[in-house]
Parts: structure tokens; sequence; C-alpha cells
């Protein structure tokens, strides 16, 4: 496929779609699903070869964090969350618990 018909493909011009091949643009993570979906690619293949091997592992307290947060979130009653709100103020050093 060429490069103009994957452009009128996607909606865009085809000098567009030049300058985001040459990273003279950036395209927005819509456009780049329906470059891989016209492509017969996943939009993952866009990413490989940046992967840092050493960000994978998060330091012990940011994923203790993570699963404060995440837990949280499945908290539906309003009261018990800012109880837990209350009581993470008060842990971190704000003994009033107020913002």
């Amino acid at each position: 496929m060429s490069q103009r018909e994957l452009a009128q493909r996607v909606g865009v011009a085809a000098f567009m779609m030049s300058k985001y091949e040459l990273g003279g643009n950036g395209l927005s993570a819509s456009l780049l699903y329906e470059i891989a979906g016209q492509l017969a690619i996943s939009p993952e293949y866009f990413f490989e070869g940046f992967e840092d091997p050493r960000s994978t592992e998060l330091p012990a307290k940011q994923r203790l964090l993570l699963s404060l947060v995440r837990s949280s979130g499945q908290i539906r009653s309003k009261v018990h969350l800012e109880a837990l709100a209350h009581i993470v103020r008060v842990l971190a050093g704000n003994e009033q618990g107020r913002i």
C-alpha cells in the first residue's frame, strides 16, 4: 500500500502522512490506531523497542500507592471513602485530617 493510499484510507492529506512518517508532526492515538488497522498490525508495533527493562518494576512504595488508589476506587460508599481520605491525611502528618 502506498503512502498516498494509506492517507486516503485514514482521511488525511498525503503530505500530512509524510510529516507523520518523518516525525515532523505528532499524531493522535486514534489516528495511530486507525493507521494500524489499515496496515493490519497491532498499534503496539509502533512502540516495539522502546521498552526499558528497568522501568517495568516499580519500587515497593509506588506499588503500594498504586494498590491503595486502585482499591479505593472500588469503594462505593461516599462516607467510607471520606473516612479513608481522613485516615490517610492523619497518617501523612496532617493531624486534623483537613486539606
